[in-house]
């Protein structure tokens, strides 16, 4: 049976998929390129976006969803309807989705301009949005997994078998996994259609999953590194 091997390591091992690390060089006569800040505001920002078509998008507390002005240089509030913290924001089918607290999901309007509140049938909290050629997937709190299918535009409840909070969502063609505390990890099998608990070796909680040359990791806290 195939399992997660897990790798120890003394220090912080970080995991991103199929990108590689950049630094800045300090060319002679040049200033260090640095951050400056470019607008204030009294709540926190939770995610940056940038959109394929090159919006520039911040969600944060209070349902907060800001949008970058290219002309004006400023960032701009959106009205999100919603009161809740935002978590994670994705891009489907060049479609906007905003998820976040008290199983809120939210969907821009293309057409009227509007963030638009959606049912999730879920109050959990939500914490990470993917997709793949079977629509888009959602997971939270408490095991929650919710599904959109395109076709009939509803979200679904998925059966996780696990009531462990779930933090990470990885979407790779039809390949799915989900992730979260205390180790858990589960996948999805798109011939039985449900989600299948997977030995992971540890149970320190999952914060990250990615694979290279065939081969799926997942690293954590307390350094916990893993291969599948």
């Amino acid at each position: 049976m195939t399992t997660f091997k897990q790798y120890l390591f003394i220090s912080l091992f970080f995991i991103a998929s199929c990108q590689e690390q950049s630094s800045f060089v300090t060319l002679p006569n040049r200033p260090v390129p640095e951050f400056r800040q470019t607008d204030f505001r009294p709540f926190s920002i939770t995610k940056l976006f940038a959109s394929a078509s090159g919006a520039l998008l911040a969600i944060g507390d209070g349902g907060t969803i800001l949008r970058y002005n290219v002309v004006t240089k400023q960032w701009e509030t959106q009205h999100s309807n919603s009161f809740n913290e935002l978590t994670d924001i994705y891009e489907y089918n060049h479609e906007w989705w905003v998820i976040g607290a008290a199983g809120t999901v939210l969907h821009y309007n293309t057409i009227s301009k509007q963030w638009e509140i959606q049912e999730s049938n879920t109050a959990n909290n939500l914490k990470r949005i993917g997709g793949n050629e079977q629509g888009l997937w959602v997971v939270g709190d408490s095991g929650t997994i919710i599904h959109y299918n395109t076709v009939n535009k509803k979200w679904v409840q998925q059966e996780s078998g696990t009531k462990d909070n779930l933090s990470v969502i990885y979407c790779n063609g039809s390949e799915l996994w989900a992730a979260g505390e205390v180790g858990t990890i589960v996948q999805y099998d798109p011939t039985g259609k449900l989600w299948k608990r997977q030995y992971s070796s540890t149970a320190n909680s999952i914060k990250a999953i990615g694979s290279k040359d065939g081969a799926l990791w997942a690293a954590g806290e307390r350094g916990a590194v893993m291969e599948y």
